[in-house]
């Protein structure tokens, strides 16, 4: 695991940071990232991000399968 923090959100500090490496990578949304992205680095997606969408789905419609959804990530 490593964190890296800059002062700076352009994407050019994140371009320098990875470099040519091509691993797996959780993070937010920062379109810095997306060239990374484009270029062998796999996105690995947020379970909370995820749960969020199906929660505002259940409580929008009462979907069923976004609760099972939910119980799902629950058991994680």
């Amino acid at each position: 695991m490593v964190y890296d923090f800059s002062l700076s959100h352009a994407g050019e500090h994140a371009r320098n940071f990875l470099g040519i490496w091509d691993g797996k990578m959780v993070c937010n949304d920062f379109v810095g990232y997306k060239a990374g992205f484009e270029q062998g680095i796999t996105e690995i997606g947020c379970m909370a991000h995820a749960r969020r969408k199906f929660f505002d789905l259940h409580v929008a419609n009462k979907s069923q399968l976004a609760e099972r959804a939910l119980h799902s990530i629950g058991g994680l």
